[in-house]
């Protein structure tokens, strides 16, 4: 049986609960800095195997067990921070997220703020368990954790990545060797679900 604290905590997150989901496909961000462009042309402009500060845009569909999601993602990625807006199909901003090593904070569109020490725990406060999207950064450039397996495609690129209990796809928009994804497939044992149509990649000053 849960104790009283922790059933208070659960009932201050319930109202995000139906909408926070989302935030994983975001996973992303608010492009700043360099020059943006198409996925088939920025994607690989940047390169793979350099890529380190960056922001992207696209467009998601999440199922988690029996429900579904869609909408569009922005991100921006640099050092330890991170910023992600989470927004409707039609860009009704849902939520916005903050993270950096000082701690995780969301705010969502009724101007109620929420925190935590990280994303990933602001993450696991909503949904109820982990999803590691401190780990995204590696994957979206095809990098696995320890013990994680990659299979590339012809041109060297990952095809596939398998990481622990997380099973990922990747698709390109053209045939250069270091280009980034234009699509992302996210699975976890059959109760998670995450397609991310990436529409624009930038590169940011580091």
């Amino acid at each position: 049986m849960s104790s009283r604290p922790e059933r208070d905590r659960r009932a201050a997150w319930r109202p995000f609960e139906a909408r926070l989901p989302l935030l994983f496909a975001g996973l992303l961000l608010v492009a700043a800095c360099s020059t943006p462009g198409r996925v088939g042309d920025a994607a690989s402009a940047i390169g793979r195997d350099r890529l380190q500060a960056f922001s992207l845009a696209g467009r998601f569909a999440l199922r988690q067990q029996e429900a579904s999601h869609s909408g569009r993602i922005a991100w921006r990625h640099a050092g330890d921070s991170d910023h992600l807006v989470i927004s409707s199909p039609f860009g009704q901003a849902l939520a916005e997220v903050f993270g950096n090593s000082g701690g995780a904070r969301l705010l969502g569109n009724d101007g109620k703020i929420y925190e935590a020490a990280t994303i990933d725990e602001l993450l696991v406060a909503v949904l109820g368990y982990p999803l590691p999207l401190g780990q995204l950064v590696d994957w979206l450039r095809g990098k696995s954790g320890a013990g994680g397996q990659v299979v590339n495609d012809s041109f060297g690129r990952p095809l596939e990545v398998v990481d622990q209990e997380w099973r990922l796809r990747y698709q390109y928009d053209n045939d250069d060797a270091q280009a980034l994804p234009g699509r992302l497939f996210v699975e976890r044992a059959q109760v998670f679900e995450l397609r991310l149509r990436i529409d624009e990649w930038t590169e940011l000053a580091p």
